[in-house]
């Protein structure tokens, strides 16, 4: 129930120092990392939620590409966002899988029942906007890998979407695919460019930052036994005293 952060950061968090500093796998374990039991659980329940009807449109594999490649983007967001956080946690995937599902049913209303279309619109705008809000009037949450996530999955969501009907859903399933390919090549791509830029221009406070957490343990362990040693010494003077 507790945050164990060096613990996390071990297993792959998005650490900002770590991320940059080469440990680019970062920006996918982090996906599936989190801090604490209760953040796992609230982020299982909304994939739970909405994961399934966005499973059942895309199809399974699909659906895994958006939630992986909406997870990576909403890394990148992050870092680039604030270089120096420690990030984890699966929401920006699910808001990847947010923004998939906002373009489907937009994309093909026509074939959705309209009751049915306008309901997942209006639920899906909703809890968008509404988690938006709490991120930015909260402080401890990552809006970076919300937004990046967001854009993530509706930008591959464009390109994954097929229509319901069978027939047309395999004459463009090779031409979304390869566009889908291109698309994440492209945005991953371009993004190593920026997450280098990035990484120069805080060189000095990553480093700080780096510093700071790997002696943070020591420091936190030398206080404490100080703590003890200075009680133990008091205990012996009170009662040398008497």
């Amino acid at each position: 129930m507790a945050q164990n952060i060096p613990m996390t950061v071990r297993w792959g968090t998005n650490f900002g120092p770590e991320t940059l500093g080469g440990g680019w796998w970062r920006l996918l374990t982090s996906v599936f990392v989190h801090f604490g039991l209760v953040h796992l659980m609230f982020n299982m329940l909304a994939l739970f939620q909405i994961g399934r009807l966005a499973e059942r449109l895309y199809g399974s594999g699909r659906f895994l590409a958006l939630y992986l490649f909406a997870g990576v983007a909403g890394s990148i967001v992050s870092v680039l966002w604030h270089p120096t956080v420690n990030s984890a946690g699966a929401s920006g995937a699910i808001f990847g899988v947010f923004g998939g599902l906002l373009v489907y049913v937009l994309k093909f209303r026509h074939e959705l029942p309209t009751s049915i279309a306008l309901q997942q619109r209006i639920s899906i705008v909703v809890l968008i906007a509404y988690n938006l809000f709490y991120g930015f009037t909260h402080q401890g949450i990552d809006n970076g890998a919300h937004l990046g996530g967001l854009v993530g999955g509706v930008l591959l969501g464009l390109t994954l979407a097929r229509p319901l009907n069978e027939p047309a859903r395999a004459k463009v399933a090779l031409k979304s695919a390869l566009l889908s390919s291109a698309l994440a090549l492209v945005v991953l791509g371009s993004s190593t460019y920026l997450l280098a830029h990035i990484r120069e221009a805080y060189n000095e406070e990553l480093q700080f930052t780096s510093l700071e957490h790997t002696i943070a343990p020591s420091l936190a362990k030398a206080m404490s036994e100080g703590a003890r040693s200075c009680g133990y010494l008091c205990i012996r003077q009170a009662k040398d005293m008497r």
